[in-house]
């Protein structure tokens, strides 16, 4: 039933909903003389050609630094980026190298513990595997990692395109480019492919012996009929600060206000008036050329591109199908001439969604007016949700969620040294995290946005978080706040209390706890100070944060009586159904005047 109620999510729940659908990720081992991250960004290159609404994320692990630990080399940094993809959510993920029974290559840069750990649900991947024995379904001494994916309720993988046995270099390449060649090309009249059939026709696309015998490895888990969450319909871009976007090309630049107007298109290209909803553009800046570090003898070093640095991403209206968006050029851009990127994804918040690409302008120079601007902009950090305060609970893998405010926009182009939006941990400089592609604009509104950023594994005890973040003209700004991490199993409520208190009219409780993402039963029982109970105030809430602050009570007695002056004691309890989890605090006393 798990993956039957995911299915079901995946295609009907408006949740599921998101520019993740228009998000690839393309991950490769390093060694073997760069045998699998040759091939991998050979499949991606073709991508770029035959799906170029797919936005690309590559982890190639020679990327990364190597680090040598008791448990032999890792690559911690390529293992974070996997993961915050997962979690930023992505249509495809797709690996090829070394692998098995415990994960993604020697050095571990995915392992099981990983897998369970992704809370996907609204975003859930189609895995694609290319390694030993990922999906060995049928050997029941060993749940494999493919087995952990597809089983997981909280997200993992919708399906996976994976492997029963040991399988071989070259044919794993030419399969994996078969199988891409067809998961992202819509079928007669724009209707997305189906899974098996994307497996299917990739594993007869050639018919060479060692081929064919190699394609036996493979298999479908997931339901072969379920077609691909690629966006129905299209978008098209009509003009770029009031230029006609299909004849001129117009150039961006740096400190520069630009606005970007178009329409969704219906299957024939006419304008779909019926779409009212949100559009989220995505600008990138031109594509940055990358190297590999050549960590190990058999990884030679490996130039390759992608588009790194985002200039603007937000969201904005759609009425009758029409839709434009405006935002400032960051000052700190490459100034050098050369095509951008802008990715766009837009949905109707119910049964309709649609993507495009757009890369017929130039970004680099600088405007020659500029700004006045010498203020950094505003920053409210906090944990998990804005009910959080300095000083309170998480559990272990909390989120750390920035609001972030300017006149003229937030700087995320990555193209400044120091200029990012980075929150460093415990004061730890090896610890510093580069937040910029979690940021995204608040709809219709370049000037505020948001950062979630999720945070793995912390130790409980006290901790601390400073933040940073820059404006487009090059203003900063910096915070801090303190966090507790709360021991597993903490069975009672903490940081009890009542506003105000003593009170007259009315007062609201708050308290804070370890259960978050799910569903709680509250229960304040107010008893007189004899111990006779009183009153029993009940609600029922979905929380994403360990903190309650806004259950309010009259003063009146269950039976609508006012309360008489004087002190009381009262006693606060939750439940979580499907934890089957409780927690109570201690005695606590307010005043009645």
């Amino acid at each position: 039933m798990i993956l039957v109620n995911k299915i079901i999510h995946y295609e009907t729940d408006p949740g599921s909903f998101g520019d993740w659908r228009v998000r690839s990720g393309y991950v490769a081992d390093d060694e073997d003389s760069n045998t699998h991250l040759r091939d991998m960004d050979e499949i991606a290159r073709s991508d770029e050609q035959r799906h170029p609404i797919q936005n690309q994320q590559k982890v190639y692990a020679d990327a990364y630094t190597q680090v040598s630990t008791p448990g032999e080399n890792r690559f911690p940094d390529a293992n974070k980026s996997i993961n915050d993809n997962i979690f930023k959510g992505q249509l495809s993920l797709t690996y090829l190298g070394h692998g098995g029974p415990l994960g993604w290559a020697q050095e571990r840069i995915l392992t099981v513990p990983d897998i369970q750990s992704w809370t996907n649900i609204n975003s859930l991947s189609i895995l694609v595997t290319a390694t030993c024995s990922f999906g060995a379904y049928d050997d029941p001494a060993v749940v494999t990692p493919a087995e952990f994916a597809i089983l997981n309720p909280k997200g993992g993988a919708i399906a996976m395109l994976t492997t029963t046995r040991a399988v071989y270099t070259n044919s794993n390449k030419l399969l994996t480019d078969a199988a891409h060649e067809l998961m992202f090309k819509k079928t007669e009249g724009g209707v997305a492919p189906a899974i098996g059939y994307v497996l299917g026709a990739g594993k007869n696309k050639y018919q060479g012996e060692s081929f064919r015998v190699n394609s036996r490895k493979f298999t479908l888990l997931g339901d072969p009929s379920m077609p691909v969450a690629l966006p129905r319909y299209n978008i098209v871009v009509t003009s770029v600060n009031g230029k006609d976007a299909s004849v001129s090309q117009d150039t961006l630049q740096a400190l520069e206000k630009v606005t970007i107007q178009g329409y969704i298109a219906d299957l024939s290209g006419k304008e779909l008036n019926t779409f009212n909803g949100t559009i989220y553009p995505t600008v990138f800046d031109k594509k940055s050329t990358l190297t590999t570090l050549g960590n190990d003898a058999g990884s030679p070093k490996f130039t390759f591109t992608a588009y790194k640095n985002i200039l603007f991403k937000g969201a904005a209206t759609v009425s009758s199908g029409k839709w434009t968006f405006s935002f400032w050029v960051p000052k700190n851009i490459n100034y050098n001439y050369g095509s951008g990127r802008l990715s766009l994804y837009a949905d109707n918040g119910t049964n309709m969604d649609a993507g495009g690409v757009f890369n017929n302008f130039v970004v680099g120079g600088s405007a020659g007016g500029g700004i006045t601007d010498d203020q950094g902009p505003n920053l409210d950090i906090y944990m998990n949700d804005e009910s959080f305060v300095s000083g309170g609970m998480t559990g272990s893998n909390p989120v750390l969620l920035l609001n972030l405010t300017d006149d003229f926009g937030i700087n995320v182009t990555g193209s400044a040294i120091g200029q990012d939006i980075t929150a460093i941990l415990d004061g730890d400089n090896q610890n510093t995290f580069i937040l910029n592609d979690f940021y995204e604009a608040k709809k219709d509104n370049y000037t505020s946005g948001t950062v979630r950023f999720p945070l793995k594994g912390l130790a409980k005890g006290s901790h601390h978080i400073v933040a940073k973040c820059w404006d487009i003209a090059g203003n900063s700004t910096e915070k801090r706040i303190d966090f507790t991490v709360a021991e597993d199993g903490e069975t009672k409520l903490t940081r009890v209390y009542n506003y105000p208190n003593p009170f007259t009219r009315s007062t609201s409780f708050m308290f804070e706890h370890d259960l978050t993402n799910t569903e709680i039963d509250i229960v304040v029982d107010i008893y007189s100070i004899s111990g006779k109970l009183i009153k029993s105030i009940t609600d029922k809430r979905f929380v994403t944060g360990f903190r309650v602050n806004d259950l309010t009570w009259d003063g009146k007695d269950d039976l609508g009586s006012g309360l008489a002056k004087g002190v009381y004691l009262y006693k606060v309890r939750i439940h979580a159904r499907d934890l089957n989890l409780s927690r109570e605090s201690g005695f606590e006393k307010l005043v009645k005047l």
